[in-house]
């Protein structure tokens, strides 16, 4: 099941058009079902699927003993009779799926030629009765996200054992060394940016480039813009003068970056500590290393140095609220 929730709690925020097209981009796995099907049809050309007639619990069997399908090796040309003969319905129910050749040696056994295709004379809700043979999950899930550009897919727990995690490097066409992944990008003093990375008027909601302002440049470092230079009609922005600003430097995620400086690096204020705090009478029972999350101020964890009647919590994340309405 999947719930659609909008949280437009804020009536000043909201638009109906947002509301209206986010409606509109959602997708449907059967709108890809022609692509699917051709995709199927050549994974069996290419000799890595085909179909089998075992039932569910000889599939499961085999799996257990890790034993190939009796109808594995095939022949490509009569796999393909028959997934054809699937497609126009001259094949019962459940007499015939199309299945993957997969490692047949993995750990997982539920990855042993995973079934990309059955039979179900029943109409689909959105495609209509244009198709007898349906996809599966395991097929069409990875298939369409590539189709859609899709770079992170999330999904729930129980499709863990359905996930493998791959190593790049095991590829074929995988780079022999790390060298080629990293290439140089030239930068000289003259830089270009979107027109809507720069106004002339900053506003506390604009995150981009305005005169006096300072912002990151992807990649570099950061500037801050000193003077712009206008058209003669003063209508038209010519180019802009920006100069380095160490002021808004990031801090290096490693300290040994700074040598002798990383003192320097260290917050002199970080510790803060309340003696007076007061909570509810249920964190009497908590032990070292338990978390909690208290409203309004942030995740804390119970220290080492706690003892009993005198609990020690040390924050370890703060929440930043910035509520404007």
């Amino acid at each position: 099941m999947y719930i659609y929730r909008y949280d437009d709690t804020n009536p000043e925020a909201e638009k109906k058009e947002y509301i209206d097209h986010i409606e509109e981009i959602i997708t449907y796995s059967s709108d890809y079902f022609q692509e699917l099907y051709e995709l199927a049809v050549e994974l069996i050309r290419r000799g890595h699927a085909y179909v089998d007639h075992l039932t569910p619990d000889e599939i499961k069997e085999y799996r257990e003993k890790k034993m190939n399908s009796p109808w594995r090796d095939r022949p490509m040309e009569e796999s393909l009779k028959l997934f054809d003969d699937m497609k126009k319905e001259l094949i019962e129910e459940g007499k015939a799926t199309l299945r993957m050749k997969q490692d047949m040696k993995s750990d997982n056994f539920n990855m042993y030629d995973l079934i990309a295709y059955r039979i179900k004379f029943t109409p689909h809700p959105h495609a209509g009765d244009k198709w007898c043979i349906y996809p599966s999950y395991d097929f069409t899930h990875c298939i369409v996200d590539s189709l859609e550009n899709i770079t992170h897919s999330v999904v729930i727990t129980n499709m863990e054992a359905s996930v493998m995690e791959l190593d790049a490097k095991k590829w074929p066409d995988a780079p022999a060394d790390n060298v080629s992944s990293f290439y140089k990008v030239p930068f000289s003093k003259v830089v270009y940016i979107e027109k809507s990375d720069f106004r002339m008027k900053d506003s506390k909601d604009y995150y981009g480039l305005a005169p006096g302002k300072s912002v990151l440049l992807r990649y570099a470092f950061p500037i801050k813009c000193i003077e712009v230079i206008l058209g003669d009609k003063n209508d038209t922005i010519v180019e802009i003068h920006a100069e380095y600003d160490p002021s808004k430097m990031t801090k290096p995620k490693n300290p040994a970056e700074l040598e002798d400086k990383w003192l320097d690096d260290l917050n002199p204020n970080s510790k803060i500590v309340i003696s007076d705090a007061y909570a509810v009478p249920s964190l009497n029972d908590a032990a070292v290393g338990d978390s909690f999350q208290f409203e309004r101020l942030g995740y804390f964890v119970v220290d080492k140095d706690s003892t009993p009647g005198k609990l020690v919590f040390n924050r370890t994340v703060t929440l930043r609220d910035s509520y404007s309405k």
